[in-house]
């Protein structure tokens, strides 16, 4: 009977350090899982944001599809390099 209390008490005691160390040591393998993912997002992130602002989905923006989006440090007129009337989303990403 002593025997068992004595193992429970160890294993009651080991518990958490087990737990603990394998808490880090999956750590970075959830790290590395999240990497390559994150890059795949960033490099979406101007598609979908275009998409965003291109509101009746014509493959580019309107004047007032623009002016509604309040760029920060861009006009229009700047914007739209060949001067068709729309900007495209090559032309916002220059």
């Amino acid at each position: 009977m002593k025997y068992a209390l004595l193992v429970a008490a160890v294993l009651a005691f080991a518990a958490p350090a087990f737990a603990e160390e394998a808490a880090k040591e999956a750590a970075p393998a959830a790290t590395e899982a999240v990497a390559p993912a994150a890059a795949t997002d960033a490099a979406a992130a101007p598609a979908a944001d275009f998409a965003k602002l291109d509101t009746n989905a014509d493959g580019s923006l309107s004047k007032e599809e623009f002016d509604a989006a309040k760029l920060e440090g861009k006009t229009f007129e700047a914007a739209d390099a060949d001067k068709d009337g729309k900007v495209t989303a090559e032309e916002l990403a220059k």
